[in-house]
C-alpha cells in the first residue's frame, strides 16, 4: 500500500481548494491513487504556467503516467466512427487532448470527469455557454476562442500553443459529437429532420440520431461595436442600470456584485441539472473573459444553459449597453482607479 499524507501544494486552486492548503491523500485504492495523480498533475502544471518550469514538467509527467494527457483513458460508449478522412486528424487531437475529461462520444464523462472541480462539458445536449450569437450554436470562431483562451476558473486550459490549423481540425471534429438521440415513430419522420446519421432502437423506442450542428445550424454573431470613451459619467449611468428595474443586475448578483441578491436560491440549477448561483463579481473568475468585448456579449447574449438571460432588448441604446459594461469592470476591479 502506498501512502502519501499531507502533500503541500502551493500552486493554485484545486478542486476549490486555497493555494498553499495541505491536502492529505491517503492511497488506499486506485480511485483514490487517480484522483491523488491528477489533483497534482494540475498543481505542478499550474505552478508550471507562472513560471516553474521544473514544477510544470512534473505534473505533465504525472497526468502522462495516468493517462490523463494522451487519452489512454475515456468515457463509456462505442467510440464514434469518423466516415470522413480529413476529420481524422482532429480525432487524433481529440483523443490526445480531451477524450480524459469530455469522454470518448463527448458526453462529459471522461476517466478525469468526476474529480474535477467543475463538471466538463456534455457536447451532446447542444449547449454552449460562451457565444457570440443568439441563436443556434456557436461559430466556428467562438469554439477556435475557447480552445485558444480555455475558461478561466475551471480545468478547460489555454491551447494557444497548439498551431491553428491543428485547433481547426479540433473544432471540425468536436462538431461531429453534437449528436442528440430523438425519438420518432417511423422512418417517414426522418424526412423532415437535417442532419439524421442513423436510426437506431433502443427498449423498442426508434431514435434518430441527429447531428445538432447540421439541424440547428449556426447562428450570425452579434455586432460588437467599437467601445466609446470611459468616462466617470458612462460609469455612473451603468450604475444606475444596474440597480434598475429594468435590468435589475442586483437582483442575482447583489447591489455590491457579490452573487448575494435576493433572488438567489441555493437549489438553484442550470440546464445541466447542476447546483449553481450567480457570479460574484468582486472576485470570482469572469469565465467567458474579462476584457470589455467578453463581457459586452455576456450581457446582450446572456449565458446558455444558465439563468443568465440575453439584455439585447432591455438594453436597445450602444451607450447604455457599454456604461453597464463599464460598470461591471469597476466592480471587478478592471478600470484604473483615476477614472472611477
Amino acid at each position: 500500500m502506498i501512502v502519501m499524507s499531507f502533500v503541500k501544494v502551493d500552486s493554485g486552486s484545486i478542486f476549490g481548494l486555497i493555494s498553499g492548503q495541505k491536502i492529505g491523500f491517503l492511497l488506499r485504492n486506485p480511485g483514490v491513487k487517480m484522483r491523488a495523480f491528477l489533483a497534482l498533475g494540475i498543481g505542478f502544471l499550474k505552478a508550471g504556467e507562472w513560471g516553474g518550469k521544473k514544477a510544470g514538467l512534473i505534473g505533465f509527467l504525472l497526468l502522462v503516467s495516468q493517462g490523463f494527457l494522451l487519452g489512454c483513458g475515456g468515457g463509456s460508449g462505442e467510440e464514434v466512427e469518423v466516415p470522413d478522412l480529413a476529420l481524422s486528424h482532429g480525432k487524433k487531437l481529440y483523443k490526445r487532448l480531451c477524450v480524459s475529461c469530455h469522454g470518448v462520444n463527448g458526453r462529459g464523462d471522461g476517466k478525469a470527469a468526476a474529480f474535477l472541480s467543475i463538471p466538463p462539458r456534455d457536447f451532446t445536449q447542444g449547449i454552449f455557454k460562451f457565444k457570440s450569437n443568439l441563436e443556434g450554436l456557436p461559430t466556428d470562431a467562438d469554439l477556435m476562442r475557447t480552445l485558444e483562451v480555455g475558461i478561466a476558473g475551471t480545468e478547460m486550459s489555454a491551447y494557444a500553443r497548439v498551431p491553428e490549423k491543428d485547433r481547426r481540425s479540433l473544432v471540425d471534429y468536436l462538431k461531429t459529437l453534437v449528436v442528440k438521440d430523438m425519438e420518432i415513430q417511423s422512418e417517414a419522420e426522418l424526412e423532415d429532420l437535417d442532419g439524421v446519421q442513423e436510426v437506431v432502437e433502443k427498449d423498442g423506442q426508434k431514435l434518430a440520431r441527429v447531428n445538432l450542428f447540421e439541424m440547428w445550424g449556426v447562428g450570425d454573431s452579434v455586432s460588437v461595436p467599437d467601445p466609446p470613451k470611459m468616462t466617470k459619467e458612462l460609469i455612473a449611468r451603468g450604475a444606475e442600470l444596474y440597480k434598475s428595474k429594468t435590468i435589475d443586475c442586483a437582483r442575482c448578483h447583489g447591489p455590491g456584485g457579490k452573487g448575494d441578491g435576493p433572488s438567489v436560491d441555493e437549489n438553484m440549477k442550470d440546464d445541466w441539472g447542476f447546483l449553481i448561483r450567480p457570479r460574484d463579481l468582486t472576485s470570482e473568475a469572469f469565465k467567458g473573459g474579462k476584457a470589455p468585448r467578453d463581457i459586452y456579449l455576456r450581457i446582450v447574449v446572456g449565458i446558455p444553459g444558465t439563468p443568465m438571460p440575453s439584455f439585447l432588448n432591455n438594453l436597445p441604446e450602444e451607450e447604455d449597453r457599454w456604461a453597464l459594461v463599464y460598470y461591471t469592470m469597476k466592480i471587478a476591479g478592471l478600470i484604473p482607479r483615476w477614472i472611477q
